[in-house]
Order: structure tokens, then sequence, then C-alpha cells
């Protein structure tokens, strides 16, 4: 993982970005992202309840009081859209397969 971050293990043809407070980031599906070096620098942690695979009826009740501060990564799948991974890297050419063979929502 430090490779990626701060050495030479990156992909040809990657783009970096600089954002700041306020900016907004839409990532279209099946695109990989990747935050690195965010300032200030901050540990990950999961902000919506249990594993992060689904909310209850009542999102407000649930998310509404997480206050956001410094860098916030927020993601967003259609309704009955299949199972996501949370994926660090290193999987290797195995779980290629299985990336290529999602179905697109309907």
């Amino acid at each position: 993982m430090d490779e990626n971050t701060f050495g030479t293990g990156f992909e040809d043809g990657g783009v970096e970005l600089h954002v700041q407070a306020g900016d907004v980031m839409i990532i279209p599906a099946g695109v990989a992202h990747k935050t690195y070096a965010a300032k200030p620098d901050a540990e990950f942690k999961l902000m919506s309840p249990g594993d992060a695979h689904s909310l209850p009826p009542d999102v407000r009740s649930r998310l509404g009081d997480i206050e956001l501060s410094g860098f916030t990564m927020m993601g967003s799948y259609p309704k009955n859209g299949g199972a996501w991974n949370f994926a660090v890297g290193g999987e290797g050419a195995a779980a290629y397969a299985g990336v290529w063979s999602i179905p697109p929502p309907d």
C-alpha cells in the first residue's frame, strides 16, 4: 500500500486531483478510486450503522446526526444493486472475473 501511495506503484493513465473543503467528486460505477495523504491525517472510520451494506427505512434518523469534519467520502449504490465489498487492493487476477461479471443495475 505504501508503494501505491508514496512510491511508483500506480497505474498508467491515472489522474491525481487535489481537492479542498466543499469540493464534490462524483465517481462513476466501475472506476477505481484511492485516497492518499489526506489532510488533516485521519483514520478510516465507518460512519453509517452496521456494516454499511444497508440502512434502515428512516435514513435521516440514523445519519442526520453524523458530524462531518476533514475529508469525508460517501458512497451510494442502487437499491437491490447487489453486494459490494471494501477492497484495499492486492486481490490480484483472481478477483477480475467477479468484477467484470457484475451486471448493470435495473
